[in-house]
């Protein structure tokens, strides 16, 4: 088989004697016309005279990948694959697809070409080629853009006023006539208002409230493309609903609004003026609605719209109030008992009325009172402190004081040393919700290996809490109740192996949810 440049095979670039039935030419120059003939290897060369034996075909042109963009609104920039050193290019821009329309065309050894005094928002053509390829090359090598819009910016604005009015405005020259126009849409095909104004603002009424509108606006007389430079949207206000929440009895709120007629209200109860932490979500005919289990001396906000209006309009239509709390008290502290020893143990107190400038002392008689570090009111049932680890061994009483009023755990909490060579469990029972942990706590003698490993009731592994080295000494761990993938586990009994220097022994705890 042979393959050359020239249709008489007078220079040949390949020949090859081959079994096969198919042959690939790599290396060869783009966009060029080669010839080939193949015959018997036992024939003579008259055969590749044979036009059944030979034929022509071209290579494809070099991808040059241009692009071409706007610089500005009578210029554009066209960019494009380097292919290597001393190549040079012809770059072709035209004002017509079918490039009979010829602005420029020139041959450059850049990759770039800049093209000026362009009429602006107008779309061009560029394609280009390397300039040792034929023609066709153009083909593979086109895009296409347009200039940017020009014209006077006149910096509009559309501004709502109320909740059916609009106010546009815009930079006025005097003596000069504008084209404003209103559309319902982003594209300007639902036009609601075209007209010829010679002074600035122009209001727009008997809109729709809570809904988007969209001004463009130009000089009287110059091309629709300055339109393009000269747009702005605006938005109505919300329908003016306004509601109030007040005060009743602890843990209750009622809550009123405007009355409109044949009107349906999307209402919600939130725990934020942004109306992110939605507490309760309702539509309704009714101007009234009581809340009732809400936490005392949290505020609440309360947001009305109407159900076709955006969420947008519950910041609009807004009210705030505290729920009432009850008398002070105290429920529970988490845990309840802690082994003595360095550090601190976080712990939580739950109850009602806790308020935020709540303090907390540990008393006990024959003692100093202790202010436990770290204090932090989470919400009105609810506020977490760091207990001393270092308190003397033997019960302590809780005090909280807060709003003016003082209660009290008595003997609320228990410092607890553990005996030697044991494992103890304390708070087995827990709520991981109310952010309860089940304390262990292991006093070793000597120093060894430690193993402390969560088992679901069917003896399936649910957790290594602990496997490693430590010395003689008492420590105090904790399983807040999540699993090896640090998922939380199901409500139910656990069984807790230690594997101790010294001894064993398997424990019993239940998570509650």
């Amino acid at each position: 088989m042979i393959l050359s440049t020239e249709s008489n095979f007078g220079t040949l670039k390949s020949s090859t004697t081959q079994a096969g039935l198919s042959k690939s030419f790599a290396g060869l120059s783009s966009d060029t016309l080669y010839y080939y003939a193949v015959k018997n290897a036992a024939e003579g060369d008259a055969a590749f005279a044979d036009l059944a034996n030979n034929g022509w075909q071209r290579t494809l042109p070099t991808p040059l990948r241009p692009a071409l963009t706007a610089a500005t609104m009578t210029s554009l920039t066209a960019s494009w694959a380097a292919v290597s050193a001393g190549s040079s290019y012809v770059a072709v821009l035209s004002s017509a697809a079918d490039y009979t329309g010829i602005v420029s065309s020139a041959t450059v050894a850049a990759n770039t070409a800049a093209f000026a005094g362009l009429q602006p928002y107008t779309t061009y053509f560029f394609e280009v080629k390397l300039s040792t390829e034929s023609d066709t090359a153009y083909s593979g090598n086109q895009a296409e853009w347009r200039t940017a819009p020009g014209g006077t910016l006149l910096a509009p604005a559309l501004a709502a006023v109320a909740q059916k009015t609009l106010s546009a405005g815009w930079n006025i020259a005097a003596g000069a006539s504008y084209n404003v126009v209103l559309a319902a849409d982003a594209n300007y095909t639902v036009v609601l208002s075209s007209t010829v104004e010679t002074s600035s603002p122009t209001v727009y009424t008997g809109l729709v409230p809570d809904t988007s509108y969209y001004l463009m606006v130009k000089l009287a007389g110059q091309p629709d493309y300055e339109y393009i430079i000269n747009r702005v949207p605006g938005r109505t206000l919300p329908t003016r609903i306004v509601p109030a929440l007040v005060p009743a009895t602890p843990g209750r709120l009622n809550a009123y609004w405007t009355s409109l007629p044949g009107a349906y209200y999307s209402v919600a109860l939130a725990l934020d003026q942004g109306f992110t932490n939605i507490v309760s979500s309702m539509t309704t005919e009714t101007v009234i609605k009581t809340y009732t289990g809400l936490i005392g001396a949290m505020p609440y906000y309360l947001g009305v719209k109407l159900v076709s209006e955006t969420e947008a309009a519950y910041t609009v239509n807004w009210s705030s109030a505290v729920a009432p709390a009850g008398a002070l008290r105290l429920f529970a502290l988490a845990p309840n008992k802690v082994l003595r020893g360095e550090g601190v143990m976080p712990v939580v107190i739950t109850g009602e009325g806790i308020t935020p400038d709540s303090t907390i002392r540990l008393i006990r008689t024959g003692y100093s009172d202790v202010i436990p570090s770290s204090v932090t009111w989470v919400n009105p049932g609810k506020m977490t402190c760091n207990v001393p680890r270092t308190l003397a061994i033997g019960q302590w009483t809780v005090l909280v004081t807060g709003g003016g009023v003082t209660t009290a755990l008595p003997n609320g909490l228990v410092l607890m040393t553990a005996a030697p060579n044991s494992a103890k469990i304390f708070q087995g029972i827990f709520k991981p919700n109310l952010g309860e942990a089940a304390q262990l706590t292991t006093s070793l003698t000597s120093a060894g290996d430690v193993s402390i490993k969560i088992y679901d009731a069917l003896g399936r592994s649910v957790r290594n809490l602990f496997e490693g080295f430590r010395s003689a000494g008492d420590y105090l761990d904790t399983w807040d109740g999540r699993n090896g993938d640090s998922s939380m586990s199901a409500s139910g009994g656990y069984l807790i192996r230690f594997e101790c220097p010294g001894f064993s022994v398997t424990k019993r705890v239940v998570l509650v949810k």
